[in-house]
């Protein structure tokens, strides 16, 4: 029933990879799905965003670039993510928009926590800019709100257990009984 020449299938299967912990081979569905269409921005946004996984920061800020020009002015609908933007130019040595991007990803959490519109998701997010920066209890008072969450989608596990943001929490006892 599958279509294996259709983008929605590369795409879908590498997705799933990726969400189950297999970057490569879910990096390399995902570029089958690209090489099928370079305009579709949920594939530019997949491999920007899941090349940092495996280390490959130029290839993420390739795509990132790539997706950003994609999306032009509509910036706001994804600014749930901005922290990962910021994570690929800190990579290439691009403090400065690493910083803005951090900055933007804690404006909109602060901001959505301030109108009582914040989701568990939105703490995940802030606390996984302040554990980048080194703002441990920070980064803590934001994760034990999110781990009230009692249900998590298997993506949301793998995720906080490989998500590069959180390398300076890593092995701390909190830390760990918290993934």
């Amino acid at each position: 029933q599958l279509n294996p020449d259709s983008i929605y299938y590369y795409k879908t299967l590498g997705l799933n990879e990726c969400n189950d912990g297999d970057y490569a081979d879910g990096l390399e569905y995902l570029e089958k799905a690209y090489t099928m269409d370079t305009q579709d921005q949920n594939t530019i946004w997949a491999l920007g965003y899941y090349y940092t996984f495996v280390g490959k920061y130029d290839e993420s800020l390739k795509f990132i670039k790539l997706w950003l020009e994609g999306i032009g002015n509509e910036i706001g609908r994804s600014r749930a993510n901005m922290h990962r933007l910021g994570y690929v130019y800190w990579q290439t040595g691009d403090e400065e928009n690493a910083n803005y991007y951090f900055d933007k990803q804690l404006d909109y959490g602060l901001n959505l926590i301030e109108l009582g519109r914040a989701g568990s998701y939105v703490y995940y997010d802030l606390a996984a800019v302040y554990a980048f920066r080194g703002e441990k209890e920070k980064a803590y008072d934001n994760l034990r709100i999110f781990n009230e969450k009692k249900v998590m989608p298997k993506w949301m596990v793998t995720l906080i257990q490989d998500d590069p943001l959180f390398d300076n929490l890593r092995g701390e006892p909190e830390f760990d009984q918290i993934v």
